[in-house]
């Protein structure tokens, strides 16, 4: 995405939830989630591919593709678990699945956004709040850890270790190593700005709270937006965050790309 951003005044500033909400619509960055009606062979294009359940809800999109030319299809970053890529014997489970499918409706139905999914973004948050984002928009180092959820339902915690978790060029997870912990959700209370996610083990990385002395819903996280959006506008283009608390620590997500002023 590309805009003037030299027109706008340079640094860190609040901007409100509706602006980024009209923004999100026009650009079409709203995510669209699929469940698949039958065990799926999927993968990029004309690339290896592994076989996805009966029922597994990936992030994509349905449209023309430069890849296959003339035919339809449903493609994108699929946002699974790490512990799903591993379990269908995906080779270096821990990186992004990208998937291209033929298209064909029968097998695939879009259903409406897991309720433990951000409207907006990737589903990844980065630790530091403020200070991190602006760290991120002004391409320092950036030292965050990572909270990520996944389109078919589970947490996962992810511990900086000399290498960034954030592309500060792209402003996207970076894949680059195994989640320190993770956990399958198996319940989401939303109430509000409030977002509670149940499951049954401890996320180690993450303030989570015990709610049960055993079984499913043993573990408690309340993931909070704050909804208090900012942008940071550099001479080359202009960064976007929304602020959450995530289990009482300070975290951001990116809910629009980066606009690049084209002087990079």
């Amino acid at each position: 995405m590309t805009t003037n951003a030299s027109a706008q005044t340079r640094g860190l500033h609040r901007i409100s939830s509706h602006w980024v909400n009209q923004s999100v619509k026009e650009y079409n960055g709203l995510s669209q989630y699929y469940r698949f009606n039958q065990n799926t062979k999927s993968g990029p294009f004309k690339e290896a591919k592994v076989i996805l359940p009966k029922g597994t809800i990936v992030k994509g999109s349905v449209g023309n593709d430069s890849a296959s030319q003339t035919h339809y299809a449903l493609r994108g970053p699929s946002n699974l678990s790490y512990a799903l890529k591993k379990r269908v014997g995906m080779k270096d489970p821990w990186r992004s699945l990208n998937y291209w499918q033929t298209y064909m409706p029968s097998r695939y139905t879009r259903v409406k956004r897991p309720p433990f999914m951000p409207t907006f973004g990737e589903g990844v948050f980065f630790s530091g709040g403020t200070k991190a984002f602006k760290n991120m928009a002004t391409r320092s180092k950036s030292t965050s850890n990572a909270f990520r959820i996944s389109s078919d339902g589970y947490v996962e915690f992810y511990k900086y270790r000399a290498k960034s978790l954030i592309d500060n060029d792209y402003q996207v997870f970076t894949y680059n190593q195994k989640p320190a912990s993770y956990a399958k959700i198996n319940h989401t209370l939303v109430k509000g700005s409030k977002t509670y996610l149940y499951y049954g083990y401890n996320l180690k990385g993450i303030n989570d709270k015990r709610a049960r002395t055993s079984g499913a819903y043993k573990y408690r996280l309340t993931i909070h937006n704050l909804h208090t959006p900012y942008r940071y506008t550099t001479r080359g283009g202009t960064s976007y965050g929304s602020m959450y608390t995530i289990g009482s620590h300070h975290f951001y997500s990116i809910p629009l790309g980066y606009e690049s002023s084209g002087s990079d």
